[in-house]
């Protein structure tokens, strides 16, 4: 999902087709700010603006405004993982705060990882079909003079019925 981000603040970017317009709000604070506007140039326009409005606002009624991401929050976990993650801080010489943080700071990691492992794996899947494709042939059956002859053929079915030889000396190319 795109946003916009200014000053410490980050708004949704959404439309109403219905309506043709765009809108948005300030996401990760209480108060409720939005803005809206005809065109994208215009959204952005309107977030900085609902932006220092909230902030001018905010000085003027003397209040703190809301701040996205303190750095604190709660996470409700169950009591045996509670107690995992404590013994394992524990054995690395962390407090139980210091030991999610670390942990949870190589989740980009983690996610760069497996999105390289994905493609590598769709790069071997996409080489193993063309090699197999050169190597075998894809093949009508071939008539024989029994059923019991043609079932002691190894052969390996496609999903689409045909039948692929696994000599390929004996396949015949379906044009």
């Amino acid at each position: 999902m795109k946003q916009f981000e200014y000053n410490g603040y980050i708004g949704s970017i959404e439309f109403d087709l219905s309506e043709n317009f765009l809108f948005g709000k300030l996401l990760f604070i209480r108060d409720l700010v939005t803005y809206e506007a005809d065109d994208p140039k215009g959204l952005e326009l309107a977030f900085h603006e609902a932006v220092d409005d909230y902030l001018a606002d905010c000085a003027e009624d003397g209040c703190e405004p809301n701040k996205p991401f303190k750095g604190a929050f709660n996470v409700r976990v169950k009591p045996e993982l509670h107690k995992a993650l404590a013994i394992a801080a524990k054995s690395q010489g962390l407090s139980l705060n210091e030991y999610v943080a670390k942990t949870l700071s190589a989740h980009d990691e983690v996610g760069v990882a497996i999105e390289q492992f994905s493609r590598s794996a769709q790069e071997l899947t996409h080489k193993l079909e063309y090699k197999t494709s050169q190597y075998f042939s894809v093949v009508e059956t071939v008539p024989t003079s029994s059923e019991k002859e043609m079932s002691a053929r190894p052969t390996r079915h496609s999903h689409d019925g045909k039948v692929m030889f696994l000599n390929p000396l004996e396949s015949r190319r379906v044009n």
